[in-house]
């Protein structure tokens, strides 16, 4: 067996200035990784549910790493930077259970006083809807 060490020298320095790299590296491989993850779960959600609007899947973030901290997150907004995300609210009966948000045609129907604020409306067959299954916003009711 023969080793031969020159050129040691020249290693050490090539391997030190790429040193410098990893972090940067590394955090392009975590983003990747996030978007990629990101894009797995708005597929899911536009399987799973039941003609979601275009808007739903959108609301899937990604907080991104950087060099100095490598770590990335994918979830609502809320999830990724804390603040408080209609996408919980929206989201969260379809998956842990619990009472959905009110539509917007019964917080209208609410405020002319028509219903009282405890009961949800149910919208017949017939009722006319849009292409996400939704009733129209406005009520053409005076």
């Amino acid at each position: 067996m023969k080793i031969d060490i020159r050129g040691l020298a020249d290693t050490r320095r090539a391997v030190g200035e790429l040193a410098k790299q990893i972090p940067f590296a590394t955090a392009k491989a975590i983003n990747t990784t996030a978007f990629a993850v990101r894009a797995a779960e708005q597929k899911e959600l536009q399987a799973k549910l039941d003609r979601p609007t275009p808007w739903l899947p959108k609301q899937v973030w990604v907080k991104q790493a950087t060099k100095t901290s490598l770590a990335a997150k994918v979830g609502s907004k809320s999830g990724v930077d804390g603040t408080a995300a209609v996408l919980d609210r929206v989201v969260a009966p379809h998956i842990v259970g619990g009472s959905r948000l009110p539509k917007p045609v019964e917080d209208q129907i609410r405020r002319k006083n028509w219903m009282p604020a405890s009961w949800r409306a149910i919208p017949t067959p017939s009722e006319t809807r849009d292409q996400y299954g939704n009733l129209p916003w406005r009520i053409g009711c005076a």
